[in-house]
């Protein structure tokens, strides 16, 4: 099931809510897009030395909040600095963004 469909209605249940999702094996964001479109990213909690292996609640949402703010311009220029498992410069990309993700050598072993 993807991220939307799932958020808790009381805000007192999102840090559990964002605990248990940053453990699971992987993560659906679906993207208000045209033409439907989900993405899922793989996550990796064991990790060692980084913390790119879990997509961030603040990855979810932002997406969320630049989608609803209709600020996902096409054909916009997007730079994002240690963007982890990339899980917000995908959704940008899906929105036809140019999309740059940079991440630290050692995240990306």
């Amino acid at each position: 099931r993807a991220y939307q469909d799932r958020v808790p209605k009381r805000p007192e249940a999102a840090a559990d809510f964002f605990f248990d999702l940053a453990n699971e094996r992987s993560v659906t964001y679906r993207c208000a897009t045209a033409v439907p479109t989900s993405i899922t990213v793989r996550q990796d909690k064991d990790i060692e030395d980084s913390t790119g292996g879990i997509v961030w609640e603040t990855s979810f949402l932002l997406a969320t909040y630049l989608e609803r703010k209709g600020l996902c311009v096409p054909e916009s220029s997007v730079l994002e600095v240690g963007a982890g498992c990339g899980m917000l410069g995908l959704v940008l990309a899906a929105h036809g963004c140019r999309v740059v993700l940079s991440e630290a050598s050692e995240a990306m072993a």
